[in-house]
């Protein structure tokens, strides 16, 4: 059974979701079955998530079925969060905790841990340019040549790196991984001679603020 802590923290990432998908549209119906694929969920974590959501009049149903739309309420709830990540809200955890990940369940990520330590030394990255960046990929992610899925797990990790960015203290190494992962899928289908200007300043700049990506 999951913990309370967890039950929130699956609340915020299918919000979080839904909010990318109909891009803050309460007029924009969505299949809920296919956020929870999307986000590695059984069906019935999806169902209990949706369940709840839908009873605190975040999102309700629409035509029946799985398609379900976003509320005004649940548009301003998930803002809240994005625009504060190291605050929650009513219903979610601070979001500068949970990791928005596009396909992943049953698996760990040490964000916390007692009686370790880790030692590291470096100059901050720029934040502005970074998001600067991810802005860029994202508007350019539909002519990519990306296949959907693929498509859908880079907007989920450029939206990953950018709760990061605009938190106070940002985790570094989720960013690192976020934009190395966009950075992997977007250069697996273009070659140097096929990509645009704009496509090759973008990754230039990923790989000289984080390098090793």
């Amino acid at each position: 059974m999951a913990s309370l802590q967890e039950k929130k923290e699956q609340r915020l990432l299918f919000m979080h979701r839904l909010y990318q998908e109909t891009d803050g549209s309460t007029l924009h119906d969505v299949d809920s079955a296919e956020i929870g694929k999307e986000l590695g969920w059984p069906d019935q974590v999806t169902q209990k998530v949706v369940e709840y959501l839908a009873d605190e009049g975040l999102l309700e149903f629409f035509a029946g079925g799985d398609l379900i739309t976003i509320t005004h309420a649940g548009v301003v709830e998930v803002e809240t969060a994005l625009g504060d990540p190291d605050r929650g809200t009513e219903h979610f955890p601070p979001a500068a905790n949970v990791i928005v990940i596009g396909q992943m369940y049953g698996s760990q990520v040490q964000q916390g841990s007692v009686a370790s330590q880790q030692y590291g030394s470096f100059n901050e990255p720029n934040r502005d340019q970074l998001r600067a960046v991810a802005e860029q990929l994202r508007r350019m992610l539909p002519d990519l040549g990306l296949d959907e899925e693929d498509r859908q797990e880079a907007e989920a990790e450029l939206g990953t790196a950018e709760i990061q960015l605009g938190s106070n203290r940002p985790k570094w190494d989720i960013i690192k991984a976020s934009f190395g992962r966009v950075a992997a899928l977007v250069e697996r289908v273009s070659s140097i001679a096929t990509r645009s200007v704009e496509l090759t300043q973008a990754l230039g700049t990923l790989h000289k603020e984080l390098p090793g990506i």
